[in-house]
This record gives C-alpha cells, sequence and structure tokens, in this order.
C-alpha cells in the first residue's frame, strides 16, 4: 500500500511539474515574444486575476510591467450620471426577464435585460467575515429572488474563494452599511426613482442624491451615453460582470466567461461596445475574474471560472 501511495504522489508531483512548466514556458513566449500587443494584452491579464500576477512579475521588471498596464487602461471621468429619470417604457412588459447569449472575437457571455428596474437591488449575505463569503444563488435564495450577478470589491484573504468582507461602498435598501461618508467610490447604484447612477461619488453624495442600492467597483463605462476613453483595450482578457440601463429604464446584467478555452475573456472595450449594442446609456463594471456569476430560476446560466465551484461572494445585484 505504502508503494503504491508513493508511485500516486511521485505520479502527481510529475503532473504538477509539467503544468508549471508548461505555464511558465508559454508564459516567457507571450511576455517576451516578438508582439508587443500581445505581451501587453498578457501582462494585464495576468495582474487583473487575483493569483497570476506573479507570473508577469518573474519576466518583468517594475517599470516593464507598469508600462504593458499604462498601454491598455481607461482615463477615470468626473461626469456621474445626470439623476433626473425619464423613463419611456410604455413599449415595455414590466414583467418580462429577458436572457441572451452574447459572442465576441475572443469570448461568450450572457445578458439579463430586466424591464423593471424597481426589481433589481443590492442584497448581501446575514453576517460579513473574512471567510463567510457565499455562493450568488445563496444570496438570491436568501433574499427571496428569481436571479442575481456577483457584485463589488471585497477582502479575499489568501486568495481563498472564500471572501465575505465588502470594500468600499454598499448600499442596501437605503441604508450605507460599508463605506465612509467623505470618501469618493467608483459607484454604480439605483435612486429612488430606479435610476442607474454612476461615477465616482463620496457616501454623503450617495445618501443626498437617494440612492436606495449602490455597490463599488469600477471602472464606469458609459456615463450620459457616453463610452469611457479608453487606451488600447482598455484592459485585459478576462471574466466579466457589469451592470447598466437603458434610456426605457430596463436594465442590463452582462456576465462575461473567461479563461476557458471557447471563452478567454473580454477586455473593457468589448465590453463597453457589448453594452453600447443594447442601448445602455449607463454602465460599470463589478468584480470579475472568478467572481463572475449569473444565476437565474435556480440555476447558473453562466460559466464560472473556477475549479471549486460557483465563487463566494459577500454582495449581488440581486433580481426579485
Amino acid at each position: 500500500m505504502k508503494q503504491i501511495i508513493t508511485s500516486i504522489l511521485k505520479s502527481l508531483g510529475l503532473f504538477i511539474g509539467f503544468l508549471l512548466f508548461f505555464i511558465l514556458g508559454t508564459s516567457f513566449i507571450l511576455i517576451k515574444g516578438p508582439s508587443r500587443v500581445v505581451s501587453n494584452l498578457y501582462v494585464n491579464s495576468l495582474k487583473e486575476s487575483s493569483g497570476g500576477g506573479f507570473i508577469a512579475d518573474i519576466f518583468l521588471t517594475e517599470q516593464e510591467v507598469q508600462e504593458a498596464l499604462d498601454s491598455n487602461k481607461i482615463i477615470i471621468s468626473d461626469d456621474v450620471t445626470e439623476s433626473s429619470a425619464n423613463f419611456d417604457n410604455s413599449n415595455l412588459d414590466m414583467d418580462e426577464i429577458i436572457i441572451e447569449k452574447v459572442t465576441g472575437s475572443t469570448f461568450r457571455g450572457t445578458m439579463m435585460i430586466i424591464n423593471d428596474p424597481s426589481r433589481v437591488s443590492v442584497e448581501t449575505i446575514d453576517t460579513f467575515c473574512d471567510t463567510c463569503g457565499k455562493p450568488v444563488q445563496y444570496i438570491v435564495d436568501l433574499n427571496d429572488g428569481i436571479g442575481g450577478i456577483n457584485g463589488g470589491r471585497f477582502y479575499d484573504n489568501g486568495q481563498g474563494g472564500v471572501g465575505g468582507s465588502p470594500m468600499e461602498i454598499v448600499i442596501s435598501n437605503g441604508e450605507m452599511i460599508m463605506g465612509n461618508t467623505d470618501t469618493k467610490y467608483p459607484m454604480m447604484g439605483f435612486n429612488a426613482d430606479d435610476k442607474l447612477i454612476v461615477g465616482n461619488i463620496s457616501g454623503k453624495e450617495a445618501l443626498e442624491m437617494g440612492i436606495r442600492d449602490a455597490l463599488s467597483f469600477g471602472p464606469i463605462l458609459i456615463t450620459n451615453g457616453e463610452p469611457a476613453k479608453v487606451v488600447g483595450d482598455g484592459s485585459g482578457l478576462n471574466p466579466r460582470t457589469v451592470i447598466g440601463q437603458r434610456a426605457d429604464g430596463a436594465v442590463l446584467l452582462l456576465v462575461i466567461d473567461g479563461r476557458q478555452a471557447n471563452s478567454l475573456g473580454a477586455d473593457f472595450q468589448d465590453c463597453i461596445e457589448v453594452m453600447l449594442e443594447y442601448g445602455a446609456i449607463n454602465a460599470g463594471n463589478l468584480d470579475g475574474g472568478s467572481s463572475s456569476t449569473m444565476v437565474y430560476q435556480g440555476e447558473t446560466v453562466s460559466e464560472p471560472a473556477t475549479l471549486y465551484g460557483d465563487r463566494k461572494v459577500p454582495t449581488i445585484f440581486m433580481v426579485k
């Protein structure tokens, strides 16, 4: 029996060693190869991941990494959504929710369209702690919802995928349960008129604007119909989660699958183009990577990039 276990462990060790050699070898070719565009895109993709950023640091100096990041970025705007609500939803079936698949040259994803914006809210786990995170479906069920997507930024202690402590700001049902009144955050949230407000907004400003539900991540992708200014592609290729709203009030929830053979992921320019195609006049980027998840009627309708099931998170945008 001991010999069998030893043999299995040796085989496992060889496999892990080969896999590591393959990953590092491939990374070396992509990073140090002749194409600067490919190298910059790959470095950006690595640096956006919670566990892969160190690979770029092996082959590049700190200055070279920063130059790669600067080649693909979004220029931060001071614009904030005009808060007056003038929805013309007379042609919408307010009970309708539509699920559609979207595709691009490097990605596949899922778009959920909710005609009634009052059905979308921020919900959280019942207790915040480093390891208290729950899957999106759990939080949806906890709050009697029918669907939802992952939400804002959170601490992920040790990158173990069990983050249960939100970062920056969380406003749920009109109450600011996380955040600082004087600090500005890249915020996405709904006001009392069910209009999606996006922009760099302080906690105090959000409460004064009557924000009922909001989370923070960023960057802001579209404000008042104007897409953000993008340098290069804006980012690397990764799973993405985006929230937006059309002029008629319908809410757009987009989840891009990534880090898979059939879907590498999307950059920020891809996300902007998809949201504009669907008519978004305001949109913002939420937590992505292995957090990116969409559920509807008890099923995960996206394909999360995890090896251990849907990632655990503390906050979501939920559909009632």
